[in-house]
């Protein structure tokens, strides 16, 4: 399943955003300290400060937050978002960061302790900008295996989906257009109380549970809390504000509690003049606040009349529940689930179940119970991972269902229920994330999630990037949706440069969102860019040593430049032995025993990922060929593929990865182990395929190049596989794992030492040198690091 997200307005998918084209941030100026995002170091006067990768992030978030204090939570969030941080680990790298600039705490030139709140920079702190390139210039050689990693519902986050917001102008709408009449904005209320209990959680849960309500209106797009809440504690101007989001109208106001007693401002204003339209002032008791939300949602409607036409008080939906204790536990549930930290969404589990177990019968506490329980399992790794989550699929769909029960109008449960099918039964899925919307019409993640749905089928891709496009508008600062959007152009249009601009816009929204650094790494992979390729994916392994996909890529972008001592070296010190990592490395040094064992206990564990795919699937086949055990693989390339066969003989082909992979591996043991017949029909019929998906379907041949010459091959058409490779290296598209291809391919032996193969394999061997030499100049910068 792929996970992508799209606008309403579809001709976006033909024209570049060129908003994702204005100058962009590539560094800071913190007194006389340069610190470059891109080349991921800082200097003073020329010369490179030794920061490991947690300082170098620390001094960024502090860089970010400047001139404001950046309080401990927000240091811990942005630095270590998947890891339970206390704030002694956070003073230790405070105190080292200090040490690495040369600063003194007591005489601070950079960084000052604010005691009780957290850091800020006392040296003044400067944005540096360039302009964003446009597209791709002429690619340089090499396309990454057909990395049909779409954006797989269960690994989203393959290093994980964090959400991070920075203090720079992230322009959504350059220009100073009319902002659309129809939408609204509720941004963070203040907290204005002194040391009571819960006044930071109800300072957030107020807006966000008004935001709700306003969103289930028809007519009225209503910008999504991951958006509209990254404004907390900052002083923008309203009408800067609305431009970024997009916004006409914005809700903001204030929480004051004092005891028994909670007093809550609440104000609308225009972002377009600035003028404000409508304010009032709430005196309740705390058990009282759903009556205070739906007061503030219905007088905002009210004040909305002449812009938004008739609208119903009666649309206006509750939170589900009247006691406050197990709201108080949902909103405090509610806010851990947003970070994306591990830790904080065993938390919100927790704190969800506390919430039903005061009140069960509130329906949005069950859905937070099941979401939580589903993001725990997906997120946390261990090499049950995969039963863990289905086992959290299964003990979730009860927890929906009563929600459900509970209130049939919640839109939020419809989308959970809708994710939850996604794994079984994409046309159900789609009728829930349709409810979904029915409910809630600017319900982001149900447009998202949606389109993932969608996108699944390759005839119905132009309505998932309609949809990926509208959950962009209605969340306009969620990096993930950029992500979203560029992998669905990707892989499922081949458009490289396009892909790459909304790439570079999602890191313009956060320079450390692991999801686009990583690929972009496999975009430059794509093109033979692989030191660029190699210096992205070291940061994102950094960031999270525990990640598999950043450590796959990474390994086979060193094998691509011939460095083994550094795929090694990425290959030991992996968490975990990882299979698929040794059958990969076995391979490229020609040890076909155990490369082929090792492929077969990843398949048997269900750990080997699409982009770490194309090798093992290769060992499988030449461990066969050695042994002439045909029949094994056979059968595991067969559930691979899902290929079947009609009544007359006729294959099936639908290889789930859409890259052929694993069927054409399926066709040569088929012809090996004396089943020529179907072999041959099982390759025929995968031309046929790769035609009508690039043809019918606008994929382009970006992800076939590699696989078609193969099939080709096999069936002794090797004047037409030789000039696809030439059509390949030409492109500089296709040659990823060119070292297999040309030293191990099986199919390609009868033609190896053809004067044409070897020439082109030369040319490619050569670029491979020429982007080994960039490596080394970029270790000895300290950008990456030495790997042996």
């Amino acid at each position: 399943m792929v996970r992508p997200t799209d606008e309403r307005d579809s001709s976006r998918v033909s024209e570049p955003d060129t908003s994702a084209l204005t100058p962009g941030i590539v560094g800071y100026r913190i007194g006389d300290i340069e610190v470059h995002l891109g080349r991921v170091i800082a200097t003073r006067q020329g010369e490179v400060l030794s920061l490991p990768p947690l300082s170098f992030d620390l001094l960024i978030a502090l860089a970010r937050a400047a001139p404001n204090v950046a309080t401990l939570d927000d240091l811990i969030r942005q630095v270590w978002p998947r890891s339970v941080v206390s704030p002694e680990s956070l003073s230790q790298r405070i105190k080292l960061l200090r040490e690495a600039l040369g600063d003194d705490s007591q005489y601070p030139r950079y960084i000052a302790g604010v005691r009780g709140r957290g850091y800020r920079l006392v040296a003044p702190v400067e944005e540096l900008r360039e302009p964003i390139p446009q597209t791709l210039s002429t690619p340089r050689s090499r396309a990454p295996i057909a990395l049909a990693i779409f954006f797989s519902l269960v690994t989203i986050a393959a290093g994980v989906w964090l959400v991070k917001f920075r203090d720079h102008p992230l322009s959504v709408n350059s220009n100073r257009a009319s902002l659309p009449p129809r939408s609204i904005a509720v941004l963070p209320f203040r907290d204005m109380s002194s040391g009571q209990p819960a006044s930071d959680i109800l300072a957030l849960g107020i807006p966000e549970a008004v935001l709700h309500q306003l969103a289930s209106l028809d007519r009225l797009d209503v910008i999504a809390r991951t958006s509209s809440f990254a404004f907390q504690n900052r002083e923008i101007d309203v009408r800067e504000i609305g431009r970024r989001l997009n916004a006409r109208y914005l809700l903001e106001g204030s929480v004051q509690r004092d005891g028994e007693q909670l007093r809550v401002t609440a104000q609308l204003v225009d972002a377009q003049s600035g003028e404000h339209i409508w304010s009032m002032r709430f005196d309740k008791t705390p058990q009282r606040i759903f009556e205070l939300q739906d007061a503030i949602a219905l007088e905002v409607t009210r004040a909305l009349k002449l812009s938004l036409g008739p609208v119903e008080a009666g649309d206006i939906k509750a939170q589900g529940s009247t006691d406050f204790a197990a709201y108080l536990e949902y909103l405090q549930g509610s806010r851990l689930l947003t970070t994306w930290r591990t830790a904080d969404m065993v938390s919100a589990e927790q704190h969800a179940a506390r919430a039903v177990a005061i009140d069960p019968k509130f329906a949005a506490g069950y859905v937070l119970l099941g979401v939580a329980k589903l993001r725990t399992a997906e997120y946390s790794a261990g090499p049950d991972r995969e039963r863990r989550f289905r086992e959290a699929l299964h003990d979730t769909r009860p927890l929906i269902e009563r929600a459900l029960a509970l209130n049939p109008k919640d839109s939020e449960a419809y989308a959970a229920r809708g994710y939850i099918n996604a794994f079984s039964d994409l046309a159900t899925s789609e009728l829930d994330y349709r409810k979904a919307l029915g409910l809630n019409p600017s319900n982001a993640a149900a447009y998202e999630g949606l389109a993932a749905v969608l996108y699944e089928n390759p005839a119905r891709r132009e309505e998932a990037l309609q949809l990926i496009d509208q959950a962009r508008k209605l969340d306009p600062l969620e990096p993930r949706l950029d992500v979203a959007k560029a992998t669905f152009l990707y892989y499922g249009r081949s458009e490289v440069g396009e892909a790459e601009t909304l790439l570079i816009g999602a890191l313009r929204k956060d320079p450390l969102y692991q999801p686009a650094l990583l690929r972009l790494a496999q975009l430059y992979w794509t093109v033979g860019r692989l030191a660029e390729a190699i210096k992205l994916s070291e940061q994102v392994l950094a960031a999270d040593p525990s990640a598999t996909q950043p450590r796959l890529v990474l390994q086979n972008l060193y094998l691509d430049i011939q460095d083994l001592k550094a795929a090694e070296a990425v290959t030991r010190t992996a968490p975990e032995p990882n299979p698929t990592l040794i059958s990969i490395m076995a391979l490229a040094g020609h040890d076909l025993h155990t490369a082929g064992s090792e492929a077969y206990r990843a398949a048997s564990l269900g750990t080997i990922p699409v982009v770490g795919e194309p090798m093992p699937i290769a060992a499988l086949r030449l461990q066969a060929r050695a042994s002439g055990e045909y029949l094994r693989t056979i059968d595991v390339l067969a559930e691979r593929s899902q290929t079947e066969w009609d009544a007359a003989g006729q294959p099936i082909v639908r290889d789930p990865s859409s890259l052929y992979i694993n069927v054409v591996g399926l066709a040569d043991m088929l012809i090996q182990g004396r089943q020529a017949v179907r072999g041959r029909r099982l390759l025929e019929a995968t031309l046929v395929a790769m035609d009508h998906e690039a043809r019918d379907f606008k994929t382009g041949d970006l992800w076939h190049r590699q696989m078609r010459p193969v099939v080709l091959a096999l069936l002794g058409r090797n004047e037409e596989a030789i000039k696809e490779l030439q059509q390949s290296a030409s492109d500089n598209l296709g040659l990823q794992d060119w070292w297999y291809y040309a030293e191990l391919e099986p199919s390609f032996a009868l033609f190896r030492k053809d004067a044409r193969f070897q020439a082109m394999y030369a040319a490619v061997r050569k670029h491979a040198e020429a982007e080994r030499a960039a490596v080394d100049r970029l270790r000895l910068s300290g950008v990456v690091p030495a790997r042996r």
